[in-house]
């Protein structure tokens, strides 16, 4: 295996074992991301697709002294997910529903989950949820960085966030029931 200097330089003089070293490197992790923000297998597939298409696009723009290959294909796989999802919602508007108690102190059954079922649950959530709690509760995100990564606002971006926890805990809470 070269090391990742070596290996980006290969790769950008179109070496195809390079490029087939960075592939195998980078591919759980870009398809990691991609599964966390995708509705089924095929979506995830297509995904992964782009992103690999922008990563090897875009290898020039690598440097290596702000941080390691892995969580800049990472950054810009996730830069795919974003664009895609705003490709597709950026038309839809949504009100912030005044109805929720964005300061709930409650315990969230959502933290006892198991990695697992977090997975299985988030992929059923609405693609609004879905993409604000992968960037909140994943990514770290905070939500002044998703309003401005989606294009909305800050209260949508919370609202979604809630809204999404509170999906989580009723589904989690009727699986437990019916186990």
């Amino acid at each position: 295996m070269l090391k990742t200097e070596t290996l980006v330089y290969e790769c950008l003089k179109d070496n195809r074992k390079a490029q087939r070293q960075l592939y195998d490197l980078l591919a759980p992790v870009v398809y990691g991301v991609c599964q966390r923000y995708s509705t089924n297998k095929y979506h995830a597939d297509d995904l992964f697709q782009e992103a690999f298409i922008r990563v090897f696009k875009k290898l020039y723009l690598f440097d290596q002294n702000k941080g390691t290959l892995e969580a800049w294909a990472s950054r810009v796989t996730l830069n795919v997910v974003l664009a895609q999802y705003r490709d597709k919602h950026l038309k839809e508007s949504e009100a912030i529903d005044d109805e929720l108690n964005l300061h709930s102190k409650e315990t969230s059954v959502v933290e006892n989950m198991t990695f697992q079922e977090m997975l299985d649950l988030v992929n059923t959530l609405p693609d609004k949820q879905k993409i604000v709690f992968n960037l909140f509760a994943v990514e770290g995100y905070s939500h002044k960085e998703i309003a401005e990564a989606l294009q909305i606002d800050e209260g949508t971006s919370r609202s979604q966030l809630n809204k999404a926890r509170k999906n989580l805990k009723m589904k989690y809470t009727v699986i437990n029931a019916i186990e």
